[in-house]
């Protein structure tokens, strides 16, 4: 038994002492040396050469084998990427891309500027509520209107006096492209809707609309409406009237004082000849506001 044992123990002893030195001669061998850095060689500099391109001081003197120098294709190359990946060149704080969306920016509310004159879409909002302005000026000429459509002068001197009880509603939907109003006093309510026809955005042909609607006195007339002076400006015709010997009435609608005060320029244009124009100017004030 003590035979046997010894040789095993012998062999463990020497593959222990094996192992022992390999793992010593890892520990304490040095780490290889880094390779040198590859060297350029200087280009030969033919002095009798006149295609020799200068280098900017501090640039590399290798060249292509095209023979430009290598810096100056390096250095185009670093532009173009600086440009198309600095972020500060599409910042919208930059100058150039805030003087192009300036003008860009559309003049309208929501959508471009028509061409031409006659537009379907409006720049200004004539919604709101309103109380017609009633003062000595306006009975005088709403009298002198009255006069010119043929009223007599008891029927003037009644329409006058529950004249300042006038108030208009006003819709404006679609882009400007419908109006719609309520006008209401101790007679009645006139209420109507115009549709705006004429340039769009990017559509400068137009077929003129005309609709059905009524007067103030209900009578069945044709209507045509539209914008102008960059859509600040509501003009619309009611045509075919024969009530006041004949004749077409014409309206101009726009606002005044920041939005606070409605005009509506009425005028009745009579078919037979000789006869003078009735004008009268209505000025609305928007409920909640005062005149400046």
């Amino acid at each position: 038994m003590k035979w046997v044992t010894f040789p095993v123990r012998f062999v463990w002893l020497r593959i222990l002492s094996r192992v022992g030195i390999w793992a010593q001669s890892l520990r304490t061998k040095p780490p290889e040396p880094a390779p040198p850095p590859p060297r350029l060689e200087e280009p030969q500099n033919d002095k009798n050469d006149n295609n020799t391109t200068a280098l900017p001081p501090g640039g590399n003197q290798t060249t292509s084998s095209s023979g430009a120098p290598v810096e100056a294709i390096t250095s185009s190359s670093e532009k173009v990427q600086t440009q198309r990946l600095d972020p500060f060149s599409f910042s919208p704080f930059s100058k150039d891309i805030r003087d192009k969306r300036r003008d860009e920016r559309p003049v309208l509310m929501g959508y471009d500027r028509p061409r031409g004159d006659r537009w379907a879409v409006a720049k200004v909002d004539l919604s709101g509520n309103w109380k017609l302005v009633e003062t000595d000026e306006f009975k005088v000429e709403y009298e002198e209107y009255l006069r010119r459509l043929g009223k007599i002068a008891l029927f003037r001197s009644i329409a006058l006096s529950f004249i300042g009880w006038t108030t208009e509603e006003t819709r404006q939907s679609n882009e400007g492209r419908s109006l719609h109003i309520v006008g209401k006093n101790p007679r009645g309510v006139w209420e109507r809707t115009l549709l705006a026809s004429g340039a769009t955005t990017g559509e400068s042909d137009f077929t003129p609309l005309r609709h059905a609607t009524v007067t103030g006195e209900n009578e069945p007339v044709e209507a045509e409406s539209w914008w102008e002076q960059g859509g600040t400006v509501h003009r619309s015709w009611m045509r075919g009237v024969t009530k006041y010997g004949g004749g077409d009435f014409e309206s101009v609608r726009y606002l005044e004082q920041n939005g606070k005060v409605y005009v509506c320029e009425s005028t009745f244009h009579h078919a037979q000849e000789g006869l003078e124009d009735a004008r009268v100017t209505f000025r609305f004030l928007r409920e909640g506001s005062s005149i400046d």
